[in-house]
This record gives structure tokens, C-alpha cells and sequence, in this order.
């Protein structure tokens, strides 16, 4: 059975690239989404093991999606978030009250994305 991930990011191409990398492996399902509210939605009734976000993202960004992950009781309240973005500095500051919280800067190796994640989910 593949091992679901919702990768988040407002950036389609960037949704894309994720899940085309990701799902290459033959071991992950990808969930693309491209909003942080309709991951919010869904974050409260699938479960994953392993979200992956942008930080940047309109109306609801990733740290405030991860905020009202981890303070939701759904299924991923303790699911590690895995940032992938170019504000290391305003994620680790608006997140640092989290737990399972990781981070990547962008650009990434998709080499280094896949050690990441396996690390991550075991």
C-alpha cells in the first residue's frame, strides 16, 4: 500500500513537481493542493503520514495551516509538517511552539527531499 502525503503549496507547478518527484519512488500517493484552507478541510478528515507546505501562501499560510493542524483533534494532529520554502527564519519563528515541525530550503535536491521524507515517516 503507497504511503499518502498532502503536499501544499499556492504554486501548481511547484504542487506538480512534488508529486511527480515524490510518487516516482513507487512508494507514496500524492494529495495536491494548492490552498492552505482546502488543506485545513482536508487535514481534518484524511489521514496522512507526512504533510509538506509552502510557507508563502494567500489567506491561510503554512505556518498558520500547521497551527490549526496540531491544535485541530483530527487525524494529524501529531502527523510531522515538513516546510519546503525560502522563509526558514519566519517559519521556525511562527511554528517554534510546535511540535514535528521540519523544514527544507528552497531550491531543493529532489536526492535531499527523498532522504527527508524517509527520515521523516521511517
Amino acid at each position: 500500500m503507497l504511503i499518502k502525503i498532502l503536499v501544499v503549496d499556492d504554486e501548481a507547478n511547484i504542487v506538480e513537481f512534488l508529486k511527480e518527484a515524490l510518487e516516482s519512488t513507487n512508494k507514496y500517493y500524492i494529495e495536491k493542493c494548492t490552498s492552505g484552507s482546502v488543506a485545513e478541510m482536508l487535514s481534518k478528515s484524511i489521514k496522512y503520514k507526512l504533510i509538506v507546505s509552502d510557507y508563502r501562501m494567500p489567506n491561510l499560510n503554512g505556518a498558520e495551516l500547521a497551527k490549526n493542524i496540531r491544535t485541530n483533534e483530527g487525524p494529524n494532529k501529531d502527523v510531522p509538517i515538513l516546510f519546503v520554502s525560502s522563509y526558514e527564519k519566519a517559519v521556525l519563528e511562527e511554528t517554534q511552539d510546535l511540535s514535528g515541525i521540519h523544514f527544507m530550503n528552497k531550491p531543493i535536491l529532489i536526492k535531499d527531499l527523498f532522504e527527508k521524507v524517509e527520515n521523516l515517516i521511517g
